[in-house]
């Protein structure tokens, strides 16, 4: 399933439990073996990952553990006290240790006294170690403070389903039924992606353009494969020019400069374009939130090209 948001695939796994070895999902992703420690953090990585969204996160080194997430949103600024719908809040259960954050969630709503969260690794009576996912109201005061990073999909994602080849030169319909022909054909051997379906008279049609209305008959294809995966649609690629390396904007914009520098002759794809301060700007992850100018890549081509991202 290609989920929208970190909340919204938070909401979905609610219910979920350890294992009887005291393990779960979550963790073996993370850890590569099936490992008992706590994961609410790794349960909220795990959501960044199905979302596609993983790349929000670089220079977080621990993604496990609490404190550390604290620690990275603060050194990028996106620390708070202000409860926000879709934010990743920290608890910090005994302020007075001085040891950090104890349990993280994602904030599903705000209520007067605090919030509602969906959180892993808790329990009924609310514990940071409790073996299952939950939707938990929390109170202001355990609340030690939000991480405001983008937890949104792409908006450029879209669910591909399977695809095929066209057997001979085909009408395409603008619905799923046999009365919509269009004047578009697909020529003999043209291979199309499946992006949804639909049946009409008994007949399966594939909808074979993410963003219009055109589909066609199933049995019109061969080679059929069906799978699923989510991917983001590229505008082109170029290669880093400067010996030096090319520097990585947040945004679109001098002022927005990084300390992230990438090296001379390495591919840098382009996931959309801005206009700002007299150059072109190309947003080099498909999250958008890495950009480079233009002008600092060589051998640049203008190509719509697909690429998985989770």
């Amino acid at each position: 399933m290609a989920y929208e948001s970190v909340l919204e695939c938070a909401v979905s796994q609610i219910g979920q439990k350890n294992d009887p070895d005291g393990s779960n999902k979550y963790n073996e992703w993370y850890w590569g073996y099936r490992a008992k420690s706590a994961w609410c953090a790794v349960f909220i990585t795990w959501c960044f990952k199905q979302v596609g969204i993983l790349d929000r996160l670089d220079g977080l080194t621990n993604k496990a553990g609490c404190e550390p997430w604290r620690r990275w949103a603060v050194s990028k600024g996106l620390y708070g006290t202000s409860p926000r719908v879709g934010a990743i809040v920290l608890y910090d259960w005994n302020p007075k240790s001085g040891d950090g954050a104890d349990h993280i969630g994602v904030v599903e709503k705000i209520t007067s006294s605090g919030i509602v969260a969906i959180e892993g690794n808790t329990n009924a009576a609310g514990s940071g170690n409790g073996g299952q996912v939950m939707r938990k109201t929390r109170y202001t005061s355990d609340i030690m403070g939000y991480v405001y990073v983008d937890t949104t999909a792409p908006a450029n994602r879209v669910m591909v389903y399977g695809e095929g080849i066209a057997k001979s030169q085909t009408p395409v319909y603008s619905a799923p039924n046999a009365s919509s022909k269009t004047r578009i054909t697909l020529r003999e051997g043209q291979k199309v992606y499946c992006y949804g379906t639909h049946s009409t008279a008994g007949v399966e049609y594939w909808h074979i353009d993410p963003w219009n209305n055109e589909w066609v008959p199933k049995t019109v294809l061969r080679n059929k494969k069906t799978y699923q995966k989510t991917v983001v649609f590229t505008f082109g690629y170029g290669t880093v020019n400067s010996k030096t390396g090319v520097r990585i904007h947040s945004a679109p914009g001098m002022k927005y400069t990084t300390e992230e520098v990438i090296a001379e002759g390495v591919i840098l794809y382009c996931y959309g374009s801005h206009n700002a301060e007299g150059y072109e700007w190309w947003a080099v992850n498909a999250s958008r939130t890495k950009w480079c100018r233009k002008t600092s890549l060589r051998n640049r081509v203008s190509e719509k090209r697909w690429h998985e991202i989770n």
